[in-house]
């Protein structure tokens, strides 16, 4: 095996240690990694030559993904279909297997802090709303549960629509307003690349599970209405506009607009406190917090506190970007289109 200047002649489980071990250690202490993996293998010791162990940045790159989870390592292609190989202990011995997966596939994952920009730029995010008024309901709907006042939603409907869509229905949706949302959603972040094709996909399933009630096209396609986009639109709206402005959600953008409001108060102080922006916005001191961090990091506050251990001392960053929807408004785009409501071209 050979990566960058790199080269490696291994038995397959020792590649997968070897590899462990220099991830783990990162690119400063390269060869004391790369040590000490080939002094852990042992009796392998004869199947294992390095040579000219200089790696480039190039190499280290690959070889900080070489162990990856099956979801960030795999090569994922249009079918949808996942392949990849993923490191595995066996009774203290590792093994590489490789997976491979048919589609369609998708990851659902949960987090406190922002994803890393290259894996946050290939998912949608969907912002979990933190003020008082949401924690009641959930309290109420927990205690609604407990009380057995929670209705269990009648599934058979829904498993008939499944096997019917497996057996009868059809499977091919076109969308004949495609071009025109394209030339609608703003283009500034590459990222759009891959966020486009994930709203033309929630119209063609909504369109699927309508199929019924939707028109055909000279192929026998199901052919997708701007009544689709409307619903499409609603679901996504929020996680598209968070991704077209950089980050900026509206948990952000209140915060920011709180602090500017502070500040602006006659008589107001220089720079306000994270517990003054609390009040303000009626939150937790941690629920606070954890959104002027996010504020921090996208460079709309700045914290003047010399220390860590001293209190924040608020004061505005770069300007808040206006809050542009980043989907076309379906009823000017109707009216653009002179459609008929919810009928296609």
């Amino acid at each position: 095996m050979e990566v960058g200047c790199a080269k490696l002649r291994l038995g397959e489980d020792s590649v997968a240690l070897v590899f462990q071990q220099v991830v783990r250690k990162g690119g400063a202490a390269l060869d004391d990694a790369v040590a000490e993996a080939v002094g852990a293998l042992g009796e392998d010791l004869a199947d294992v030559e390095l040579t000219a162990w200089r790696p480039s940045p190039c190499a280290l790159s690959h070889l900080r993904t070489a162990t990856w989870s099956p979801s960030s390592r795999s090569d994922r292609g249009r079918s949808g279909a996942v392949v990849g190989d993923v490191v595995e202990n066996h009774g203290g011995a590792l093994v590489t297997r490789h997976i491979e997966k048919p589609g369609p596939t998708g990851l659902i994952t949960t987090s406190t802090k922002p994803l890393p920009y290259q894996m946050d730029t290939r998912v949608l995010t969907v912002g979990i709303t933190d003020t008082s008024e949401q924690t009641r309901r959930v309290l109420l709907a927990e205690a609604a549960a407990a009380n057995g006042a929670r209705q269990t939603p009648e599934l058979a409907a829904f498993q008939a629509l499944q096997r019917w869509l497996e057996l009868a229905g059809d499977r091919e949706v076109r969308i004949p307003f495609a071009d025109d949302l394209a030339r609608h959603v703003p283009v500034a972040h590459v990222r759009m690349r891959r966020d486009f094709p994930q709203l033309l996909t929630a119209i063609q399933a909504l369109a699927l599970l309508h199929q019924r009630r939707r028109g055909r096209d000279e192929d026998g396609r199901i052919v997708a209405t701007l009544d689709d986009y409307r619903v499409a639109r609603t679901l996504l709206l929020p996680s598209f506009t968070e991704a077209a402005s950089a980050g900026i959600s509206t948990a952000v953008r209140e915060t920011v607009e709180a602090v500017a409001l502070l500040l602006a108060a006659e008589g107001a102080p220089t720079a306000v406190t994270g517990i003054a922006v609390a009040g303000f916005l009626k939150l937790a001191k941690d629920t606070t917090w954890r959104r002027i961090q996010r504020c921090i990091e996208l460079g709309l506050l700045v914290n003047l506190a010399s220390r860590k251990s001293l209190p924040a001392r608020l004061v505005l960053g770069d300007p808040l970007p206006d809050a542009l929807p980043a989907l076309p408004d379906p009823e000017a785009l109707e009216r653009e289109l002179e459609w008929p409501n919810g009928h296609e071209r």
